[in-house]
């Protein structure tokens, strides 16, 4: 559990950098080179897809599981150093803020064009057109969105199973990012690779309304209208695992969320989050990039709890009659 807050606190000192070696990076190219093999030798799209969407994950898993144990078999150091590089690869608080800053200052600066490219950053759907309102709904709701994916999950899977666990986890959010897209080319493949997200993703989005809540209290105070929201249009319906943190974001903001969003041109209609209590405004962006800080320190001590609970029990389980 300590390797958890050695990566947490690295990645808000120092974000995460980019460089060629970087785990994601790496997986994002075993991705790419597997697709081209798989997809010669399936004819069937799906088919090629399932193989790799299974293939990826557990490989990642497998190969950090075996550089973490040699690691531990030159001296238990190195492991400890390792598994907190791992798994400070796999946190995202850092960059999600300063990402979402970004379209904070360009809007306040009134360069709504730089905005909107900044906003292609954090999110998939088209940006090239939205007014100034829009880019601001779009940026809470990567920020929303993104805190289940870049902060809460891998920190709940490492609670779990340690660094081969959070990235394995990574493997699969990436191959979703990547090959799990509603376009005509990935619409068969990538089938797989997004329901495998929409399974590792649907118990932590569910609790992430209750992180959401508590990050309230270092931030505006709004716990109730979080929890509610949350619940109500959130964990308490049969919609999609963003639509949890989104509707917690949205009770917390006193905002409406959802809307219409256009991808590579295709309209698409996602239900409405939360109450419009407020007209959404430029300083909405930089209240929900500090919502999700404070969520963030409430998330990595609710997976610290979990990680020093599984060690409890399993050295329970594993010791001699």
């Amino acid at each position: 559990m300590f390797e958890l807050l050695a990566a947490f606190v690295l990645d808000r000192i120092f974000g995460d950098p980019v460089y060629g070696w970087h785990p994601v990076r790496l997986i994002g190219g075993w991705i790419t080179k597997t697709e081209k093999w798989l997809r010669s030798l399936f004819p069937r799209e799906r088919t090629a897809g399932l193989i790799q969407a299974v293939l990826i994950p557990l490989a990642t898993w497998v190969f950090v599981s075996f550089l973490c144990e040699a690691a531990f078999q030159i001296h238990p150091a190195l492991k400890f150093s390792l598994t907190v590089y791992f798994l400070y690869s796999a946190i995202a608080v850092k960059d999600l803020k300063d990402e979402a800053r970004r379209v904070y200052a360009a809007i306040t600066k009134r360069k709504l064009e730089a905005a909107r490219k900044n906003l292609s950053r954090l999110v998939g759907r088209d940006t090239v057109n939205l007014d100034e309102e829009e880019v601001i709904r779009g940026t809470v709701e990567a920020v929303a969105e993104s805190f289940v994916d870049g902060v809460w999950s891998p920190l709940f899977y490492a609670a779990l199973g340690g660094a081969p666990l959070a990235m394995a986890y990574k493997a699969v959010n990436t191959l979703d990012s990547m090959v799990g897209l509603r376009t005509p080319k990935y619409r068969e493949f990538g089938r797989a690779a997004a329901k495998l997200d929409e399974i590792a993703n649907w118990i932590p989005a569910r609790l992430s309304w209750f992180l959401i809540g508590l990050g309230t209290l270092l931030v505006n105070g709004r716990i109730r209208e979080a929890w509610r929201v949350g619940l109500e249009h959130g964990s308490g319906t049969g919609l999609s695992n963003s639509a949890v943190p989104e509707a917690a974001f949205a009770g917390a903001l006193g905002v409406q969320l959802g809307g219409t969003n256009f991808y590579q041109g295709e309209k698409v209609e996602t239900p409405k989050l939360g109450y419009p209590m407020r007209t959404l405004e430029s300083g909405h962006i930089r209240e929900a990039y500090q919502l999700m800080s404070a969520s963030a320190w409430f998330a990595l001590g609710i997976a610290v709890l979990l990680r020093a609970a599984f060690l409890f029990f399993t050295a329970r389980i594993t010791q001699p009659l």
